[in-house]
């Protein structure tokens, strides 16, 4: 538990200080094991930082899904097709 908490941790810290490409390695880890909303959304907005829109909408449509009542993968999820439409 404490491993997934410092991976967690870690990831959290690659995303804010704008390493996506470091977190989003983590982030794919842990959703690998335990897809829960706080990775989902954390995952989703490093692949759309990092202009992943294909594997972006992929994971956006699985969360929203999923945890659409969570503010943040909801908020992903809607900057990600934004970003997708804009930039693609």
């Amino acid at each position: 538990m404490s491993d997934n908490l410092d991976k967690g941790t870690e990831a959290n810290q690659l995303r804010k200080s704008g390493d996506f490409k470091g977190a989003t390695k983590i982030y794919q880890e842990m959703w690998a094991v335990e897809e829960n909303k706080f990775t989902g959304a954390g995952l989703l907005h490093c692949l759309r930082k990092d202009q992943k829109y294909d594997a972006a909408l992929e994971l956006s449509s699985e969360i929203f899904s999923k945890f659409s009542d969570f503010d943040w993968c909801r908020n992903e999820c809607i900057w990600t097709n934004i970003s997708a439409k804009l930039f693609i």
